[in-house]
């Protein structure tokens, strides 16, 4: 990975960032979305389970969207409540399990990981809290998802902020690499942009890590701006039949 100057970041973060305007882009309405990462994706601690997907998926279609969520895990008390969000677990250890998921063929992927990376206890940063060789990861897993979906969208998202004044210097160093993952994808022609979950501070987090109820929807929103702010063309018809759930 190569490292631009803060200035080029800069001139990256304010063509890729997500976070505000309103949505911009018509988009097909078939979207089999996977919300791929770790317990925030689950939605740990949220009341009903469910995190920032039902309020991604009650966004979606009250724009008339069909929505289909992606993945073999599930979490929540929505209807729809499945992703590939794993409790507790690095970027290595997601995407170990992401396979199963892809075979899925999501038209968009909503990736947020990193959190369990930067954490200082080794039985849950397995490989190390060091923030340039998780950032490394991210890539890895990135290019993952593109090998096995090469027509897929990835909304690539920075991790909220942490209480642990250590693991909040790491996670900020972290997030200070995201960006440059996105503008070398997206230079090499892959559908890739930014969401930036950054904007949620410690102090709204309900234990330190994972975002209060308001939060949850707030990230909810963010994606939600971001899937509408794609550029049309980027979005594909789901490939084969949508998951099959008993």
């Amino acid at each position: 990975m190569h490292y631009l100057r803060s200035s080029f970041v800069s001139a990256v973060l304010l063509t890729c960032h997500l976070v505000t305007g309103a949505p911009t882009a018509a988009i097909p309405t078939e979207l089999r979305i996977l919300p791929l990462g770790d317990s925030i994706t689950w939605g740990y601690a949220s009341p009903d389970g469910n995190g920032y997907r039902l309020k991604l998926l009650d966004d979606l279609t009250a724009d008339g969207d069909k929505i289909v969520f992606a993945g073999t895990v599930q979490g929540g008390n929505m209807t729809d409540n499945w992703n590939a969000g794993y409790p507790a677990k690095t970027i290595q250890y997601i995407g170990s399990q992401a396979p199963s998921s892809l075979a899925q063929n999501p038209n968009i992927v909503l990736l947020m990981a990193g959190t369990n990376d930067m954490n200082s206890n080794p039985y849950i940063s397995t490989e190390g809290d060091d923030p340039a060789a998780a950032a490394g990861r991210l890539n890895t897993l990135v290019g993952q998802i593109f090998d096995a979906v090469p027509n897929t969208v990835v909304l690539l998202g920075k991790i909220p902020n942490i209480a642990d004044d250590d693991q909040e210097v790491r996670t900020k160093q972290f997030n200070d690499l995201v960006p440059q993952i996105v503008y070398d994808r997206a230079s090499s022609g892959q559908h890739i942009q930014l969401a930036d979950m950054s904007v949620i501070q410690a102090n709204q987090t309900i234990d330190g890590i994972h975002p209060d109820e308001a939060h949850y929807q707030l990230m909810g929103d963010i994606w939600y701006q971001g899937i509408k702010g794609l550029p049309s063309a980027w979005i594909q018809k789901p490939v084969g039949p949508d998951p099959v759930r008993s």
